[in-house]
């Protein structure tokens, strides 16, 4: 008997647990039986005519739906368990039919199929609520996977099965195929294709050349999943079966190469003689093999193990553990060049068949588990994947990500294929700009409490680079702009009633391989114009008892400077503040006059004269007790002694621009 992924799912060898073939059926139950599904597929139907009662046509009609479904045809599959449930319907046929649908691709119809089986079978619930969000999920991947493409290599594939491809420094391609000019005349009695040989191929222009043999190391039985050492010189590979032998298994081989052929390959003893131990891959260090295995005491059918290479040879078995493996299979371990984990399952929540995840090692545990997303991942089988590039070579190079990968995925050339996978860096860059302001208790009273923020509607956001666009905020207080690649941006936000602000924005190094959108959020306070407030201008330094500005004043006054070419349309009342000491008319004339000398400041750097009002209030305003001959520290003397601005006109025309 041999397998073809466990429990029927998957459609390429991994392991054999007896490598006598067995002699064709003659009628499609016993073919069914003895896993012939090939045969079963062709036999089933004819039968059914002959058939007298319903429960007869009901059973067959099931055999004939998982046997399609054993052979890897979900389309044909998801036809005769429709058929079969015209007949009977149960909540456990339906699962099956519903998992069908997934494969199919079809996951609008499997998520109302799980959604009727949850509103009738509780027991199932946790099952269904997890096949519809993955089903949910697959949907939205679809629609959003607009930057990756994984690419059928039609020159490389076959009308069998082709798979599992490993490229070697020189840019040749190693890989198993089940096509019929393979070593020996056995066939698997399951699909009725040759036992798989290694082959190779090599790119020749845009194209790969016609596959040949690799090595003399192909036998009558199988042999595949191949994996090198980083000079290449080395390889370890999967091989199942020999002559003489009622129960053999699959094993890990190793063999060298001396620069002309390749040596005898050599049987890597790793666990006991009675499991199947396969699809070997190293570590980028070459210091850790990992592997497969239906050694008892895993957690499921199948599961990936890893084993450290030493100078004496091989080091401890050890199971990757609960995060990676689960009851079901994990199969076909790979690692990239940044030591992530791809693994193939059908435990972890998958878009349909075998579907690829990845993982990261934390604190030496294998974790983080996320599913590859399509077009790695499909409704059918999607294993090995070999990624060759994980990062752009420069800021203009487009192609994130690239590699191979194996599927037997609808419209193939075979059962199984080989496909270039291709991530291209497609950053969407959005500006959302939020305009908001303060919330006051009493909205008249700038000196009011504080209580919340307030978004600003209508607010005109402005943006410019090299060209500019406008666009007015909605109920949220919130404009969304689409941004260039690699710019810098200037915003300006305005709005009746309030002092204009500005912002920048920049997206100049700003690429994320891990998102087609990133969005940049900006946040823009305006300040609401109050008829009574005065806003005070701190660090404004005078000549004791002058009115000459000293050079020291001269920051603040330049970022007074900024507010009034931020808002060309207001006019500003500049008020002086004086204390106590002196006489009153005293205190007038000079804060009068040191109000004009920050009026004359801003009219040498271009402000407007119409737009500045200078005024004097002396003493009338103090801020505390500090009146005439009261007792008072210098500090609070200082206190009073203030340059103040007011807003006391504003003319704005807010629009939107496109």
């Amino acid at each position: 008997m041999y397998y073809k992924y466990f429990l029927i799912l998957l459609t390429s060898i991994l392991f054999i647990s007896s490598c006598k073939t067995k002699q064709l059926a003659i009628d499609g139950t016993k073919a069914y039986e003895s896993k012939q599904y090939a045969l079963a597929t062709e036999l089933l139907p004819k039968e059914l005519s002959a058939l007298k009662t319903t429960e007869e046509r009901y059973n067959k009609t099931l055999m004939t739906a998982r046997a399609f479904d054993a052979y890897n045809n979900p389309s044909d599959a998801v036809k005769w368990y429709e058929k079969t449930l015209e007949i009977k319907e149960t909540g456990d046929i339906l699962f099956e039919y519903a998992l069908e649908l997934k494969k199919n691709e079809d996951y609008k119809k499997a998520i109302s199929v799980f959604e009727k089986i949850l509103a009738e079978d509780k027991d199932l619930e946790p099952e269904c609520r997890r096949h519809i969000e993955i089903s949910q999920l697959a949907q939205v991947w679809m629609n959003e996977a607009q930057s990756a493409k994984a690419i059928n290599l039609e020159t490389i594939n076959s009308s069998a099965s082709d798979y599992g491809s490993y490229k070697l420094k020189n840019g040749t391609i190693i890989f198993t195929s089940d096509r019929t000019d393979a070593t020996g005349d056995k066939k698997y009695t399951w699909t009725q294709e040759k036992f798989g040989d290694l082959y190779s191929t090599s790119k020749n222009g845009n194209n790969y050349e016609a596959p040949i043999k690799f090595s003399n190391l192909n036998t009558n039985y199988y042999e595949g999943t191949p994996c090198f050492t980083k000079d290449n010189n080395t390889m370890y590979f999967t091989r199942c079966g020999s002559d003489g032998i009622k129960n053999d298994y699959c094993s890990i081989y190793k063999s060298t190469f001396d620069g002309v052929n390749w040596s005898e390959a050599e049987k890597i003893n790793l666990l006991h003689d009675s499991c199947n131990v396969g699809q070997p891959f190293l570590s980028p260090d070459n210091k850790i093999l990992y592997f497969v295995s239906d050694e008892k005491g895993g957690f499921g059918g199948k599961d990936i193990y890893s084993v450290p290479i030493t100078a004496d040879g091989m080091g401890e078995v050890s199971n990757l553990g609960t995060y990676v493996n689960t009851e079901s299979d994990e199969m076909f371990p790979t690692l990239d060049n940044t030591n992530t984990l791809y693994f193939s399952s059908t435990g972890h929540s998958g878009l349909g068949g075998l579907d690829i995840f990845r993982a990261t090692k934390e604190k030496n545990i294998w974790k983080n588990i996320d599913n590859m997303r399509y077009p790695i991942n499909s409704g059918a089988d999607d294993f090995y994947l070999f990624m060759e590039k994980t990062k752009p070579s420069s800021v203009a190079d487009t192609l994130l990500k690239s590699g191979y990968l194996s599927s037997s995925r609808k419209n193939g050339k075979g059962f199984d294929d080989i496909y270039s996978y291709e991530l291209y860096l497609k950053n969407n860059f959005v500006l959302v700009v939020k305009v908001f302001a303060k919330k006051y208790e009493n909205p008249e009273d700038s000196k009011s409490k504080v209580i919340d923020i307030e978004l600003l509607k209508d607010a005109k956001v402005e943006l410019s680079s090299e060209l500019v666009k406008s666009l007015l905020t909605d109920e949220k207080g919130l404009a969304k702009f689409d941004l260039e690649k690699e710019k810098n941006y200037s915003i300006v936000a305005t709005k009746n009633g309030y002092l204009k602000n500005t912002a920048t924005t920049s997206t100049i190094g700003k690429i994320d391989a891990s998102r087609n959108e990133i969005v940049i959020q900006v946040d823009i306070e305006l300040e609401k114009i109050f008829s009574n407030k005065d806003i005070e201008i701190s660090n404004i330094y005078y000549d004791l008892d002058k009115a000459t500005l000293r050079p020291e004043s001269f920051p603040a006054l330049d970022t007074l400077l900024a507010i009034f070419k931020q808002n060309p349309d207001i006019t500003v009342e500049i008020g002086s503040h004086t204390d106590s000491r002196g006489s009153d008319a005293y205190n007038l004339k000079l804060s009068q006059a040191r109000a004009q000398s920050v009026v004359d400041y801003l009219i040498t750097k271009g402000i407007e004269t119409e737009r500045l009002i200078a005024k004097g209030y002396g003493e009338t305003k103090l801020l505390n007790n500090c009146g005439n001959d009261v007792k008072c520290t210098e500090e609070e003397h200082q206190r009073n002694r203030r340059t103040t601005f007011r807003v006391v006109g504003q003319k704005i025309s807010i629009e939107s621009k496109e």
